[in-house]
């Protein structure tokens, strides 16, 4: 990877950035040459794309039973982009939440649209001019995976060089449940606002990684974790004083601000602040400790089983490589891990382990001790991913996607 450094300055010297003193961009900052860090996860994008298509279409060909997930749209091609909730997203993009008395599917007199935040379907409408919303929403997936693929390789890239940064791409792309990240649904747009607060955090441009922060906490509840990232890499540096402290208190709330924005909004249309968490108890979801619902998930169906194992499995590298990883984002991973199994369901698992992307991180520095083992169990997860992704186009939907 051909790359040259800048950002250096003599110690003493004023900070060509004027930013806080000891929170300057690391010396080793990377300014890579156009098309440096794209190859790898272009590649990735690519093949992941292609076995998605093949895959699915060879499962609706030849399916084991029940059909497609459906999408509201009759062609074979849509429906292979089309994932659990993706009618819900495009119904909000198209004509905006409902009101209580709209007749719409509600859940305790909500409707269940409330559930959703609304940063993927803003980003829709965005690229309303395409004419259709289910093209408009399969272009910012996908356009939103690719970027943050890049975005992952040049972050990784900072701390463990090209050759982790490649493994790591390569290690989002198979993780069994990462076929969703191309879904019409908000999971590519989720990844790309949290991979690139951590990024903008890293190179300490603290304005754009606040806003991204924000953006993710209006696009997924558990974007309020962004928090993590901006007070780990803010306090990591060792801001001193009072009005350092103050600073980096007020910049770490910001991403709780997109919550709080959305909280507003459902007061303003339902009365209920927090109309949108009361929504989740049609996933009779709950706060729980995360270890009742992994154990309960073991002893379960076989899709909540490998649930549970995925869960687990994340977890175990994640402690393998503490240390290794860099604090703020093995916190984040943790949180982003634990947060969706202390609401008491291991519900669609597969899809918010799919976003964390320090667990490929994780595997990818594994990946580099392991050798040969590595590598088989790289090959074991593409067809874990492949069976997976063939029950979810028969239909089988479960606990994982």
């Amino acid at each position: 990877m051909a790359c040259v450094r800048r950002g250096e300055f003599q110690e003493g010297e004023d900070s060509p950035s004027g930013q806080d003193p000891g929170l300057e961009p690391p010396r080793s900052v990377m300014a890579c040459r156009p098309g440096a860090g794209w190859r790898v996860p272009l590649a990735c994008f690519a093949i992941a794309l292609f076995l998605k298509l093949g895959v699915s279409l060879a499962a609706m060909t030849f399916p084991m039973g029940g059909g497609g997930p459906g999408l509201g749209v009759h062609s074979r091609w849509m429906e292979i982009w089309c994932g659990v909730n993706t009618d819900l997203y495009l119904q909000i993009a198209s004509m905006g939440y409902p009101s209580l008395d709209s007749g719409a599917e509600s859940v305790l007199g909500l409707p269940i649209h409330y559930a959703f935040f609304p940063g993927y379907a803003m980003a829709i409408r965005l690229l309303w001019f395409l004419g259709s919303p289910a093209t408009a929403g399969l272009l910012v997936s996908t356009a939103s995976l690719l970027l943050a693929s890049v975005v992952l390789f040049r972050l990784v890239s900072l701390d463990h060089g090209p050759a982790v940064a490649r493994w790591c791409v390569i290690c989002l792309y198979v993780f069994p449940s990462a076929f969703v990240l191309s879904d019409v649904m908000s999971e590519s747009l989720f990844l790309l606002l949290t991979v690139g607060c951590a990024y903008q955090c890293r190179l300490r441009r603290w304005g754009p990684a606040v806003c991204l922060g924000f953006l993710a906490a209006l696009t997924r509840p558990f974007g309020v974790l962004t928090a993590v990232l901006i007070a780990g890499e803010r306090y990591g540096g060792g801001c001193p004083g009072a009005r350092g402290w103050t600073k980096s208190a007020l910049l770490a709330a910001a991403p709780v601000g997109g919550m709080l924005l959305y909280g507003l909004f459902n007061w303003m249309t339902t009365g209920e602040f927090f109309a949108f968490v009361r929504v989740q108890a049609m996933c009779q979801r709950h706060l729980s400790d995360p270890f009742t619902p992994l154990v309960g998930a073991m002893t379960g169906t076989l899709q909540a089983s490998m649930a549970g194992g995925l869960s687990l499995f994340s977890l175990a590298l994640l402690f393998l490589t503490r240390g290794k990883v860099r604090r703020s984002y093995w916190w984040f991973g943790l949180a982003c891990v634990l947060a969706p199994l202390m609401t008491g369901s291991v519900l669609s698992m597969g899809r918010f382990l799919a976003v964390t992307w320090p667990v490929p991180m994780a595997l990818a520095l594994v990946m580099e001790e392991s050798g040969v083992i590595g590598r088989l169990l790289v090959g074991f997860l593409v067809l874990v991913q492949i069976l997976l992704l063939w029950m979810r186009a028969c239909g089988a939907y479960g606990p994982v996607v």
